[in-house]
């Protein structure tokens, strides 16, 4: 562990242990204050402990840089305008070698603060993953987590 890192309580030691051990979506929410990001810090340091190559982003500078990830428009090299079409920020991305890279090579994305996306920025997202790294039949391209506020609808979520 880390040693800026505070430890876990034992709920979420489970919380840990059952993400890292499960390589699928997970979504993890509690109210303000209750530790969801101190456990993706936690999620982090494991899955690259692991070997896995992690990518962390979040709508937000703000959040992004309380994450130590990029914004979701960084994390595709896409601006502001670029997410008004799925088919502009499709082509940005598979026109950018150093994101298609990135998309390519990582193993786990984690989404901080997903119930701040607008349904918009989420489409956006999950297009360009499917695109950026070019894996069928996956949702985003798997090995996904988001965390999001308690009591907040993720948009566009099905």
């Amino acid at each position: 562990m880390a040693p800026d890192l505070a430890p876990l309580t034992e709920e979420q030691k489970q919380v840990v242990d059952e993400i890292a051990g499960n390589q699928h979506t997970a979504f993890i929410s509690g109210p303000a204050g209750s530790g969801k990001t101190h456990v993706l810090k936690h999620l982090t340091e494991r899955f690259e402990k692991d070997g896995k190559k992690v990518a962390i982003c979040a709508p937000t500078g703000a959040a992004a840089k309380n994450s130590d990830g990029l914004t979701v428009h960084n994390l595709l090299g896409l601006s502001p305008y670029d997410v008004q079409s799925l088919t502009t920020a499709g082509r940005k991305v598979l026109s950018n070698e150093a994101v298609r890279r990135r998309l390519e090579e990582m193993d786990v994305l984690i989404v901080d603060e997903c119930s701040m996306m607008s349904r918009e920025l989420l489409a956006v997202l999950e297009h360009c993953l499917g695109v950026g790294r070019r894996r069928s039949g996956e949702v985003a391209g798997g090995g996904e987590i988001w965390q999001g506020a308690k009591r907040r609808t993720m948009a566009g979520a099905k």
